[in-house]
């Protein structure tokens, strides 16, 4: 029986996601005990060395050294400090944005924007991605990124503790929502971003969706169903993730000399609400 420690948060879906593809992959190899210790153990590496692999979202160079030391096979489903001592199974950032273009021009819109995070690779990625996509359709894009979160704190204060507050609202947002050309399509780096971002609106006196639409990311019913109107969002596929990550983990546990390589599942698609 392999023991396997998941750290993954479950206040939020995508967390919750992850664990139930991570346990469907339990039920059909039947030789997997997961476990999900206490974020502080991460500093006992003597309790790390207890399990055989870890399954993790690491946001911080300070989570990835105490895992690096526990000596064990480690697949980040997160891949905030990418590393070569880890496997890398995360979402596909291409093709997330990919839907998020088509959507937006299917609804004819011309006018784009991009509302995420300065300092988060996920976010980064995700920017580069949509804005790319654009350009190949012959489009330009806005973008405003919050630059008040650094990589470990939005770790600790989002992922960590479930905090709902995405720090996204500022003076400056509200100037960039306002100088925008409307009708705009503002593709928003998470759900949490994109739930600040019509409340914003709202307060502005802007209208969402015909001034300005908001698309997602992760498919949260919580918070995409949090609003008046409701919000759309990519479902990024988290079950595949948390799946295949397990996949990858017990394949790495059997063969030590053969490291899996990083893996991208596609998108489960887009929900329109």
């Amino acid at each position: 029986m392999k023991r396997i420690g998941l750290l993954i948060e479950r206040h939020w879906h995508y967390g919750r996601r992850l664990c139930e593809g991570i346990a469907a992959y339990s039920r059909e190899c039947g030789d997997l005990a997961l476990e999900f210790p206490e974020w502080d153990a991460l500093g006992d590496t003597k309790a790390l060395r207890q399990y055989d692999g870890f399954i993790a979202r690491i946001w911080s160079p300070e989570m990835a050294a105490q895992l690096k030391v526990a000596k064990r096979p480690v697949i980040d489903v997160y891949g905030g400090e990418p590393s070569d001592d880890f496997v890398l199974v995360d979402q596909n950032a291409r093709l997330i944005s990919q839907l998020a273009v088509r959507h937006f021009i299917e609804h004819h819109f011309t006018q784009f924007a991009f509302c995420g995070y300065a300092f988060q690779r996920y976010s980064t990625l995700r920017r580069e991605s949509f804005v790319h996509a654009l350009e190949l359709n012959h489009f330009r894009c806005s973008v405003f990124e919050d630059e008040s979160f650094s990589a470990d704190k939005f770790g600790q204060k989002i992922i960590g503790k479930g905090d709902y507050d995405a720090g996204i609202r500022s003076k400056r947002l509200d100037r960039w929502l306002k100088r925008l050309k409307k009708p705009v399509a503002i593709f928003c780096a998470h759900d949490l971003v994109a739930l600040e971002l019509v409340r914003a609106c709202q307060e502005l006196g802007i209208n969402v969706p015909r001034e300005v639409a908001v698309l997602g990311v992760d498919n949260d019913p919580l918070l995409c169903d949090f609003t008046n109107p409701t919000i759309s969002s990519v479902d990024p596929n988290p079950f595949e993730i948390g799946y295949q990550a397990a996949q990858a983990l017990v394949q790495w546990i059997d063969d030590p000399k053969h490291k899996p390589k990083d893996i991208k599942p596609a998108p489960a698609g887009l929900v329109e609400r």
